[in-house]
C-alpha cells in the first residue's frame, strides 16, 4: 500500500516533535547540573572560571549531541526504544 503525503508529513512531524523535545528536555538538565556544579565551586574559588556565555554554549552543545546520539538509536541502545 502505499504512503499518502499526509501520512509521509504526520511522520516526519513526530519525528521532530520528538527530536525537539528529547533537545529542550537534555538542555534543562545540562543547564541544572551546570547550575549545581556552578553553586558547589562557588565557595571553592571566588570568581568565576569563564563567562557564563561560556557555560551555556556547552550545555547547548552537550544537548544537541546528546539529542542527535538518541535520535540515532541512542534510545535502542538503552533498551528504551519502543
Amino acid at each position: 500500500m502505499a504512503t499518502t503525503l499526509r501520512s509521509s508529513v504526520d511522520t516526519v512531524l513526530a519525528d521532530a516533535n520528538r527530536a525537539f523535545g528529547t533537545f529542550v528536555g537534555l538542555l534543562w538538565v545540562c543547564l541544572l547540573v551546570g547550575l549545581l556544579v556552578a553553586r558547589a565551586a562557588a565557595p571553592a574559588s571566588s570568581e568565576l572560571v569563564g563567562p557564563a556565555e561560556l557555560g551555556l554554549s556547552a550545555a547547548f552543545v552537550a544537548a544537541a549531541l546528546g539529542t542527535t546520539w538518541l535520535e540515532g538509536g541512542g534510545y535502542e541502545r538503552l533498551g528504551a526504544g519502543g
